[in-house]
């Protein structure tokens, strides 16, 4: 047709969006927890025409 309708998800059933995690140490002691995150959940509707 003519037009066109898109709806998207992304990460829709991600309970914990992490892609990592870890823990900065030296000889004395762990300090420091880094997380890096995923990317985040995604809702969307994309409408087009085709001429």
């Amino acid at each position: 047709g003519k037009y066109s309708v898109e709806l998207f998800a992304t990460n829709i059933f991600d309970d914990r969006n992490e892609l990592s995690r870890f823990t900065s140490c030296n000889s004395a002691y762990c300090y420091r927890l880094h997380i890096v995150p995923g990317r985040p959940r995604t809702l969307g509707l994309r409408v087009g025409t085709h001429f």
